[in-house]
Parts: C-alpha cells; sequence; structure tokens
C-alpha cells in the first residue's frame, strides 16, 4: 500500500490551483449525514416539505458542505493537514440528484503569529447548475523546517 501524499507548507505558493473533486449527490447521500448527525429539519430528507418551502427537492444541510470544502484541501495537500479556520457563505441548495463540484485556489501563503506555516484558500462548491458556496479557509501544514 502506497503512502498517503502530504504536501508542506514550502511546497505551496500563491495561486496554486486545487484539484477539483466531484461527488454525485445521491438521494440517499442526502438524507443519511443529516440523519447521522441528528439534524431532523425535514427539509432535508422530505420532498414534499422541502417543495412547501419553494426547493425542489430535498437539499444537502450544512455539515455536508463543511465536509466536503474541507475534503477539496485536504485531499489535495494531505492528512496531516489541520484546518484552523473556516467560512461558509450559503448562496443556493444542493439536491439530491446533483453533482457536488468542488475547486479551489490558494490566495495567500503565510506564517500565523506562532510561526506556523499557513494558506488562505478560497474554495468553491457548485453544482453544474450555479454556485452553491463560498468558502475562505485557512489551513496549517507541516513544515519540513520548523
Amino acid at each position: 500500500m502506497q503512502a498517503p501524499r502530504q504536501l508542506y507548507w514550502e511546497d505551496i505558493e500563491a495561486g496554486h490551483e486545487i484539484p477539483q473533486i466531484v461527488l454525485s449527490i445521491t438521494y440517499e447521500k442526502a438524507v443519511m449525514v443529516p440523519m447521522a448527525t441528528w439534524d431532523l429539519f425535514p427539509g432535508h430528507s422530505n420532498p414534499h416539505y422541502a417543495q412547501a418551502q419553494g426547493q425542489k427537492t430535498i437539499y444537502l444541510n450544512t455539515t455536508v458542505l463543511q465536509g466536503f470544502a474541507d475534503r477539496v484541501l485536504t485531499d489535495w495537500t494531505g492528512h496531516m493537514t489541520f484546518i484552523a479556520r473556516r467560512k461558509l457563505v450559503m448562496m443556493n441548495s444542493v439536491y439530491a440528484g446533483d453533482r457536488l463540484i468542488g475547486r479551489g485556489r490558494v490566495e495567500r501563503v503565510h506564517r500565523t503569529g506562532s510561526g506556523a506555516g499557513a494558506i488562505d484558500v478560497a474554495i468553491t462548491l457548485s453544482t453544474d447548475a450555479w454556485v452553491a458556496c463560498e468558502v475562505s479557509t485557512t489551513a496549517i501544514l507541516p513544515m519540513r523546517q520548523a
């Protein structure tokens, strides 16, 4: 088995594009995460309720979007990446049957006040129809030379 890839802070520059990740949102996926996290809001599991809200059908909850945004970054940087800050601005819903597409770009490479290696990343989560949310994340990466 091959060891997971890990990028180090020194490997990253502002402007780096993060590889796109695509996730098919099945009906089961749209329902299972809210249920697993005890998010019992009916818009995430009951299509009639969601439609009464003006939605097309059931839609992803915030936890799924947060986790997917983190995955977009950590699939690229590696498992030793620490998400220090995440700001998510929700713009449109992601429905069962959609494809969720995540892409990102490194905006800034810097050191924290304590000297740790950090990066600021802009991540866009979208479907084939629209942008679902914009995410700004600060992550701490391991350094080759501490």
